[in-house]
């Protein structure tokens, strides 16, 4: 027992030591970047960064945007560059890692692979930093901006987050529903149509799915989250009778798009999306 007390007092110990060498390496870059001393500044934004993308710690969003922004403010200075390089745009949804990790993914002879991302509706928010030591802000990303990542290995199904607020983990997902359609009919996936439906509310929610193909090229499928939502009893819907044929037609069209493998799919995506990369407000 006392032991196994002493490895939880060493675990803990070792995460706060962590934690602080972020904090201490970013305080101290700041403090020479300001001297003057550009390039040892740029050696310890470095190691504070690589804390974070080698998931030795994970930081409050402000926290990785800040250092982020540092860093390529420093490098510019250090550079003599115009244009800052950040960190947050490498790591995010358009950036270099992102897409290596795809064609990582791809030359590793995996059939599972897409990306999916989920917007819309009344709930967009927008993110800015302040840039450190200046009164100007930079646009940071909206709570759009992020993709996640999804392949199916053996026996297992992972997702990872991508954007610009922060570094996520890789996830792996044990649900049955999920890893059979990305196993077994990931095919039927590909070649599924939806049908956009009548009768839909002016304010929804979209999803658009990326499956990038074995040659150049992807394939795309969006479409309205209410393309997949059975339609609301027509007495709920206090409809005129001239609406009755659009009525019907709306109903026939999601009884077509509930027998696809995207429909079966959706659902999943959507928990997942909800449970795990809704964006914060730590920001």
């Amino acid at each position: 027992m006392r032991k196994v007390l002493l490895l939880i007092c060493f675990l803990f110990i070792a995460t706060i030591s962590i934690a602080q060498d972020f904090c201490a390496l970013k305080q101290e870059a700041d403090v020479l970047s300001l001297k003057k001393k550009y390039k040892k500044a740029a050696v310890l934004y470095n190691k504070a960064i690589e804390i974070v993308t080698s998931y030795k710690e994970e930081v409050l969003n402000s926290d990785w945007t800040e250092v982020s922004i540092a860093s390529a403010d420093n490098n510019v200075k250090l550079n003599k560059k115009s244009k800052p390089e950040y960190a947050f745009a490498k790591y995010g949804p358009n950036g270099d890692v992102f897409r290596n990790k795809i064609a990582n993914l791809k030359a590793r002879g995996l059939k599972c692979v897409f990306t999916y991302q989920i917007a819309g509706g009344m709930s967009i928010s927008s993110y800015m930093a302040r840039l450190p030591g200046r009164k100007e802000s930079i646009f940071i990303a909206t709570s759009n901006d992020r993709r996640i990542l999804v392949w199916a290995d053996k026996d297992s199904v992972f997702l990872q987050c991508f954007d610009n607020l922060n570094i996520h983990k890789p996830i792996s997902i044990i649900d049955e529903r999920f890893v059979d359609v990305c196993l077994n009919h990931f095919n039927k996936v590909i070649n599924d149509k939806i049908k956009p439906r009548a009768l839909k509310p002016s304010e929804q929610e979209w999803i658009e799915i990326i499956i990038p193909a074995d040659t150049e090229g992807r394939y795309v499928k969006r479409f309205d989250y209410d393309d997949l939502v059975a339609p609301k009893p027509m007495e709920e819907m206090g409809r005129f009778k001239s609406w009755d044929d659009a009525y019907y037609s709306a109903v026939n069209t999601y009884q077509q798009n509930s027998q696809t493998y995207l429909a079966k799919l959706l659902p999943i995506l959507l928990e997942q999306w909800r449970k795990n990369f809704v964006p914060d407000k730590r920001f």
